[in-house]
């Protein structure tokens, strides 16, 4: 990661080794980096948004729905949109 900053898969990888740990503050903050460096990866928005929506506040379901939808618009994936629909509406 501090050679290639750039590269969001490698924040991916990182947050589910957070995750694995148990730190899900962490995972969630390396996730946002990765977005801010590699806006284009949406396997960091998606992962993010199931964090976002298992919190389970309305502001966090509801960013969880927004990132769902930039990941569908980079990538489709079918657990991606279902994910989305089990959000139900805003």
């Amino acid at each position: 990661l501090a050679r290639d900053p750039d590269m969001g898969v490698l924040y991916l990888y990182m947050a589910r080794l957070w995750l694995a740990r148990g730190h899900a503050s962490k995972a969630r903050e390396t996730l946002e980096g990765g977005i801010r460096a590699d806006p284009g990866f949406a396997p960091n928005d998606a992962l993010l948004a199931g964090l976002r929506a298992r919190m389970g506040t309305p502001a966090d379901r509801d960013a969880a729905r927004d990132l769902y939808r930039r990941a569908l618009a980079l990538e489709d994936d079918p657990g991606w949109r279902a994910a989305l629909q089990a959000l139900g509406p805003p």
